[in-house]
């Protein structure tokens, strides 16, 4: 009993954790309400998340499939009639007891005039360190990036949707520093299905699995701690949820073999 409370406690810890994967299933079945256009263009297909890359402890990895044509993490305006409006890659977001409660950014922002003539903060936040909600650090919605003349009209984009975090903290550093990085496939996805993805972006951060840091990544593994990610600022794509069940089936039957070979060794 004690060996296999040591391997749940291992299990817990991410030390035989493998990568867990958030499909979009709202892209894929068109649920969305806020999907408009072409399911094909500007999308988030998948996340994965590995708490112990390589099998090593605190070494953590984030990977965002995207479905679309362009380098989102450029800002680019909007079409006309809103060519007035910025929109940008939105931050990767956790939620824990029902609360948005960490964020990474795919990209450094924030600050004086960050989008759309908008004071996002006083400072920035940096791309690919994870920051905990609270303490000068909050989670914006939508509305609060949109422009003051001629913002986008609600029935067009999710305002009450968390895109960005905002920074008034003396610093720019979160508790812990990352990387955040894209590879373009360079060719635009025109197939309903676009099983492959146009471009990725990886989040890599690898620290000591101690602290803050620690807990943060066994409520990953736990489940008590999952994603919320939108495609961009505007909202209109949001990935949440739980893994596939594939994922759970893998780390099961991996307990189960481990589990086996112990019972063997009596």
């Amino acid at each position: 009993m004690k060996r296999i409370l040591l391997l749940s406690t291992l299990l817990a810890g991410g030390l035989f954790a493998t990568p867990l994967v958030y499909n979009n299933n709202a892209w894929y079945n068109g649920t969305d309400p806020y999907l408009l256009g072409l399911k094909e263009n500007f999308m988030i297909q998948s996340l994965s998340v590995d708490t112990a890359k390589g099998g090593t402890a605190g070494n953590f990895e984030a990977v965002l499939k995207y479905n679309f044509g362009n380098n989102v993490l450029a800002a680019y305006s909007l079409p006309s009639p809103y060519s007035n409006i910025t929109i940008s890659a939105s931050d990767l977001f956790f939620v824990q007891n029902g609360v948005v409660a960490y964020g990474i950014p795919l990209i450094t922002h924030g600050g004086p005039n960050a989008i759309n003539g908008q004071n996002i903060g006083t400072n920035t936040v940096d791309a690919g360190d994870l920051f905990k909600i609270g303490s000068g650090i909050t989670a914006l919605t939508a509305s609060a990036l949109q422009p003051s003349v001629n913002p986008l009209p609600a029935n067009v984009y999710a305002p009450n949707r968390f895109v960005w975090l905002s920074n008034t903290s003396a610093t720019n550093v979160g508790i812990v520093a990352g990387t955040s990085g894209v590879a373009y496939r360079g060719s635009d996805c025109t197939a309903a299905s676009c099983v492959t993805p146009e471009f990725t972006v990886t989040i890599n951060i690898n620290s000591a699995n101690t602290g803050a840091w620690a807990n943060f990544l066994a409520g990953i593994n736990n489940g008590s701690i999952t994603p919320y990610f939108t495609g961009s600022t505007c909202g209109n794509d949001l990935l949440t949820g739980v893994p596939e069940p594939s994922t759970y089936a893998l780390i099961s039957g991996g307990l189960l073999l481990m589990g086996l070979r112990l019972r063997r060794k009596k």
